[in-house]
C-alpha cells in the first residue's frame, strides 16, 4: 500500500522483523522497495517474565543498516509495573550501544494468544504508567519513543498521558485505517511477502508528518 498526495507517493514502506522471520537477505529487501525496518531487540515472557534478547537482533540490525535501510527498534513488553518497564528500556538501550536510529524505539505490550499472561489484567492506570516509564527512559537516552498497538491494545492506555510519544497503529484487512486519532505508522498486514524473507512479514506505511 502507498499513500499519495496529488498523485505522488508520499509514504514510506517498511517492515518489522524478529527471529520469527529467520535469516534475511537485507540487500534483497532493500531492492524490493522497502525503505525502513523496525527490528525487535528482545522480549519478556508472557507467563514467566524472563527478559531475553531476540536471537537475530544483532544480525538484523547490522544487515538492515548495511543495506541502506532506515532502522528503528522495538521491545515486546510484559511488564507488570514501572520497575519492570524501566528494566526493559535499559535492556534495549544497552544493546543499541549508542547506535543512531532513524526511527523510534517502540514499546509493544499486547496479550499473547493462548497464554495466560502475567500482565493481561493490568489497569489502564498501570498500563499507562508502564508505557510512560519505558518511553521516558528511552527518551532520556536520546532516542525518540513510540507506543505500538491495535485498537484494543491502545484502549488499555490513557493516550492523553502519552501525548509526547508517537503511535504505531496496527489494523489488518482494511484499505483505509479506521483510527481517527494521531498515529504516524500503520501496520496494515501480517501476511506480507518481501524479497529476501522466506516467511510472511508485517508490512507498514509511514505517513508524512505534514
Amino acid at each position: 500500500m502507498v499513500y499519495t498526495v496529488d498523485g505522488h507517493v508520499a509514504s514510506r514502506a517498511g517492515i518489522d522483523v524478529s527471529e520469527h522471520q529467520g535469516e534475511i537477505d537485507w540487500q534483497a529487501v532493500a531492492g524490493d522497495g522497502i525503505d525502513f525496518a523496525i527490528i525487535r531487540v528482545g522480549r519478556r515472557g508472557a507467563a514467566e517474565g524472563e527478559v531475553r534478547e531476540d536471537e537475530f537482533f544483532a544480525q538484523n540490525m547490522a544487515g538492515a543498516r548495511e543495506a541502506g535501510l532506515d532502522v528503528g527498534a522495538y521491545f515486546f513488553s510484559q511488564a507488570v509495573n514501572e520497575k519492570e518497564a524501566i528494566e526493559e528500556a535499559d535492556f534495549v538501550i544497552a544493546r543499541l550501544k549508542g547506535r543512531e536510529l532513524a526511527y523510534p524505539v517502540v514499546y509493544d505490550h499486547e496479550p499473547v494468544e493462548g497464554v495466560e499472561g502475567r500482565a493481561d489484567n493490568l489497569s489502564v492506570e498501570q498500563m499507562t504508567a508502564n508505557a510512560k516509564a519505558f518511553c521516558d527512559r528511552i527518551a532520556a537516552a536520546g532516542y525518540p519513543a513510540m507506543v505500538y498497538g491495535n485498537a484494543a491494545d491502545l484502549a488499555r492506555y490513557s493516550l492523553k498521558e502519552l501525548s509526547g510519544y508517537g503511535i504505531w497503529f496496527a489494523e489488518y484487512g482494511s484499505t483505509i485505517p479506521s483510527r481517527l486519532g494521531r498515529f504516524s505508522i500503520w501496520q496494515y498486514t501480517n501476511e506480507g511477502e518481501v524479497a529476501g524473507i522466506g516467511r510472511t512479514v508485517d508490512l507498514n506505511i509511514h505517513f508524512p508528518q505534514n
